[in-house]
Parts: C-alpha cells; structure tokens; sequence
C-alpha cells in the first residue's frame, strides 16, 4: 500500500497530464490519504477505497482533479486511471458509475496496477458491473498479490480456502493469508489466527491463535475481538483471565458482535 501510494504522489507531483493548474495535491497529501486507508481499511470487509471517498468528503477533497485524472487515462497513465476510476467507484466528486470504473480499472490493471487488478477482481468475484467470473478474479487476484498487495492475496487466500476460480487448497490458503497477515491486513490476521485455532492447512496452535487474533483485535476487529474473549476465559492459548475476557468481549459487543453480547449476558454482565 505504501509503494502504491508513493507512486500516486509522485503522478500528482508531475502532474498526471497537461492541466497543470487543476492538480495540487502533494506527496503528503497522498501519505496522509495512505495512512488513512491503512488505519481504517482493515476494519471494514470491503474493498480498501472505500476509503477514497470518505477520505475525499473529510479532507481538501479532490474537486477539479478528475478531468486531469480522465485525460491522462486516455493516454495510457495507470495511477490516473486507476484515481478517475476509484472517483466513479465511489461516487466522489462525480456521479457514480461501476460500469465506467471498471474500464477505468482495467486501463490501470493491464499496466501491472495492483490495486486496479484487485479492485477489478473484485468486479468479477461479486459479479458487480460486469458478469461474474470467479476465474477471471482469481487470476486478477493472482496478478495483485504477486506484487505484495495485502488485500489480493488476503483475497486469493479465501479463493484458494473455497475452491473459487482456483482449485481448493488449504495450504496454499495458508500460505497467501500469511503473507497479507505479516503485511497487517486485519482480516488476514483473524482468518490465520482461525487456521491454527483449529488446525486447517496448518499445524494445530493455540498460541499462535491467540497471538495472531490479538494483532487484528487492536486494529478493532470484531471477531478477533471476541476470539481474544473467548480465549482468555477459557485459557486457550493463554493464561484464564475472567478481566480481560470481559475488556475484549465489550469491545466486541460495542461492533454489534452477537457472541459477545451473548457471552456478557451468560456472565451477567450489562454492556451497552
């Protein structure tokens, strides 16, 4: 993610086309959207820029860099493809159009974009403006995280997991959740920490569990919340702590987590 958004600063900064005077946005400016994403993108099941257009509406938003994004599209610029295709995505500053993004993303992903070829790929996992075609999205997945992008290989992690568009394999699901785990994907972490909960294309590990559960409950996690939860009051991988069960059932409970809230009720515990 960090790469990706180094390489969108450094198209803002040369301009990404001829009209110079709508682009002003600097490197900062895309740091400070890259950490956004990274801090709130893993709490949320969706694709990351879903952030795009939060980040637009709470920030000096993007007015007026869409057209600059779009004409350098039309000459083969992948960050502007990929930017002007996030814009019809999401709505952000124009209309919303899945239709028109996808060929926007498919410009950018032809160009080797990971997160164009992620986002294409989901496209064709959920069969959103286009037909779907797990096939087609898991080689798209493929592409993406062969260059380290965390939310592919998360993504082709579940492919590999459910058998879509990719033979099922357990090992290998455990082998592409690792790498977009060790890369702080939250949603990565839990699934990992789940494998070695129960022993599914990995060695059984309780430790390893409640290690990797904790690393996407910080991040705020809901499920990763409640499996710290349960952990701790049944000593699972750790040291019974009735204290601490309660503390990450709460946070839990607080998301809406349904198992939380019922375990608070089984202890008698008000927790709203």
């Amino acid at each position: 993610m960090r790469n990706i958004s180094i390489v969108l600063a450094i198209c803002l900064l040369l301009s990404c086309s001829g009209k110079r005077e709508g682009v002003k946005l600097s490197a900062d400016d895309f740091m400070a959207y890259n950490d956004y994403v990274m801090t709130h993108e893993n709490t949320v099941k969706i694709h990351p820029g879903s952030l795009f257009k939060k980040w637009h509406d709470t920030t000096v938003g993007l007015n007026g860099h869409f057209d600059s994004w779009m004409a350098a599209a039309e000459n083969g610029h992948a960050d502007a493809a990929f930017l002007a295709g996030e814009s019809l995505y999401w709505g952000a500053g124009v209309d919303r159009d899945v239709e028109a993004s996808l060929s926007l993303y498919g410009i950018a992903a032809e160009k080797g974009h990971a997160a164009a070829q992620y986002a294409l790929g989901r496209a064709y996992a959920n069969g959103e403006g286009v037909e779907k075609n797990e096939h087609s999205a898991a080689a798209l997945f493929q592409k993406a995280a062969d260059q380290a992008y965390a939310p592919a290989q998360y993504s082709l992690a579940v492919a590999y997991y459910w058998g879509r568009g990719v033979e099922k394999d357990r090992e290998a699901s455990v082998v592409w959740l690792s790498h977009s785990a060790n890369a702080g994907h939250a949603d990565a972490e839990y699934l990992l920490g789940s494998r070695y909960l129960y022993g599914e294309g990995v060695e059984k590990d309780a430790a390893l569990a409640f290690a990797w559960f904790g690393k996407a409950a910080v991040k705020g996690h809901s499920w990763a919340q409640y499996r710290m939860g349960r952990a701790y009051q049944t000593g699972e991988g750790v040291e019974e702590n009735l204290d601490e069960a309660v503390e990450w059932y709460r946070l839990s409970a607080q998301q809406s987590g349904t198992r939380a809230q019922d375990r608070l009720k089984e202890l008698g515990i008000v927790w709203k």
